[in-house]
């Protein structure tokens, strides 16, 4: 009986956690980063060229894929929502994938999407997953990579997470570390079994080369040149903030990460289990499927021990490289001769914390933090937290700017206090 009550009940976790994803969308306020990402993307509807026009940090194939939706509604503050809902609309794939992943590795999808709505639910990370951010277009390319990183290296499946790989990379850097890591283990795994360089090779390059010609087609659609998007944005190696700039977080990635994770117990667990599942299961077959998996395994630690960054959107690719392998806990539990008991305890786990959620989540309608997404977290007690009203009080007050000022009037203002669709003065 517990075979057929545990499906069910997380089909109902999941919609709780939709719900309580839903209403951080309403509530979250909007934060510096994604207004940033918005104002790019506003000055790029209006006909204006990064680097040309206006400064750009970012990479510009994510505006270039967002732009058709934003230009399908009138000026407005509430486009904001439009474009978060766009972002979860991105969440369903990746849990889909993760499902699938599950499927594949234990028979199991519950063990391969628990991972990210335990995510999804933790509310520095859920925040985060809530906002208009290009990152999350590099998400889902990410995780249908490191899902191609656990099963034999055949020519076709390397030269489709190559693609993936470097997709990912430029849509934003982020997940670099774990998928460059991933794709060198894949590769040499693909030589090891088949004994054949130049095959593998040429898939690589294949791949690599397809993702490139997406990349410059939407690079040619935003009317930028590649080059000086790659020169002047996230790319710099200055970016991922290594341990040679100790002074640019109070924090290291690793030290920012553990401690999110200790406030979610469930997910903490099933990420080390997951880890210790993969490295029992493997060990027979290693030589043929493991190497992709440790690439992955050894980026994802490597980049939260060096990069010295406190912010949520660089925890969350290192939580996600680690999720792939939590499907392996089931493996752990099976040995243990558990399985039933141990995936009626993930499931109990995760509708227990999107019941916590739902209740903890309206309160944030009165006020929610504003400077900071991890209003806990070591890095909170360095630099305090300051809060701001939810994101719909926050969205009346913008519109009511939009409406006073004349569309064709200069502004100078903060990003968390401009209002989104005008030009700068400068």
């Amino acid at each position: 009986w517990l075979d057929l009550l545990t499906p069910r009940l997380m089909a109902l976790a999941i919609a709780m956690v939709a719900a309580v994803a839903v209403l951080r969308i309403l509530t979250h306020h909007p934060f510096n980063d994604e207004c940033v990402h918005t104002r790019m993307l506003y000055l790029m509807s209006s006909g204006l060229t990064p680097h040309q026009d206006f400064w750009c940090h970012y990479p510009i194939p994510g505006y270039v894929l967002t732009l058709p939706v934003f230009r399908a509604f009138p000026e407005s503050a509430w486009v904001l929502l439009v474009l978060r809902f766009l972002m979860l609309a991105l969440i369903v794939p990746a849990g889909i994938l993760l499902a699938v992943h599950g499927r594949a590795a234990v028979r199991s999808w519950i063990w391969g999407c628990a991972p990210l709505a335990l995510l999804v639910l933790l509310p520095p990370t859920g925040r985060f997953l809530a906002e208009y951010s290009t990152d999350h277009f590099a998400m889902l390319a990410a995780i249908a990579a490191l899902v191609l990183f656990f099963g034999p290296p055949r020519p076709v499946r390397v030269g489709a997470a190559a693609a993936l790989c470097l997709l990912s990379v430029l849509l934003m850097p982020k997940y670099a570390f774990p998928l460059f890591c991933g794709m060198a283990g894949m590769t040499a795994g693909s030589v090891i079994r088949t004994r054949r360089f130049l095959p593998t090779l040429a898939a690589v390059a294949t791949g690599a080369a397809a993702a490139a010609l997406l990349a410059l087609v939407l690079y040619a659609l935003g009317g930028v040149s590649p080059w000086t998007n790659l020169r002047c944005g996230s790319l710099r190696i200055a970016e991922y903030k290594l341990v040679t700039e100790a002074g640019a977080s109070p924090v290291s990635l690793a030290t920012e990460t553990l401690d999110l994770l200790s406030h979610n117990v469930p997910l903490l667990v099933l990420l080390a289990a997951g880890v210790a599942g993969w490295v029992v299961e493997t060990r027979g077959r290693f030589l043929r499927e493991g190497w992709a998996p440790l690439g992955v395994l050894v980026g994802a630690v490597g980049s939260a021990v060096l990069m010295r960054m406190f912010m949520v959107q660089y925890i969350v690719p290192v939580i996600l490289s680690l999720a792939v392998f939590a499907p392996y806990a089931l493996s752990l539990a099976r040995r243990l001769g558990a399985p039933r008991i141990a995936t009626l305890a993930l499931v109990v786990s995760t509708l227990v914390a999107a019941a916590l959620q739902l209740l903890a989540v309206p309160a944030e309608f009165r006020d929610t933090p504003n400077n900071l997404r991890n209003e806990h977290g070591v890095a909170a007690a360095h630099l305090g937290v300051t809060r701001g009203p939810p994101a719909v009080e926050s969205l009346v007050t913008t519109q009511r700017l939009l409406d006073l000022i004349p569309e064709d009037e200069l502004v100078v203002a903060a990003p968390q206090l401009h209002p989104l669709f005008r030009r700068d003065l400068t």
